[in-house]
């Protein structure tokens, strides 16, 4: 299950921030490696959301930073 989240995060942070699909890496922080800000972050959290119909609480939001970090804490959500 988390492959999956993996793989719809890193195509919104694809879409959100306009890269590449191979420029994207499981660790790669949206900040500091892809050039995002905040605004686009929270397009990428509010897009995972809406696609994988799960809502974060804004505490998990400000740790997810990389495709990984969404990719855990929507598999988190999932074993609930």
């Amino acid at each position: 299950m988390e492959q999956d989240f993996k793989e719809i995060a890193r195509a919104v942070v694809v879409e959100v921030l306009e890269l590449e699909p191979g420029v994207v890496g499981d660790g790669d922080d949206f900040f500091d490696d892809l050039g995002g800000d905040s605004l686009q972050k929270l397009s990428i959290i509010d897009a995972f959301e809406r696609r994988i119909g799960i809502r974060f609480d804004e505490s998990e939001g400000h740790l997810m930073n990389t495709v990984d970090s969404m990719a855990r804490t929507a598999s988190e959500h999932a074993k609930d």
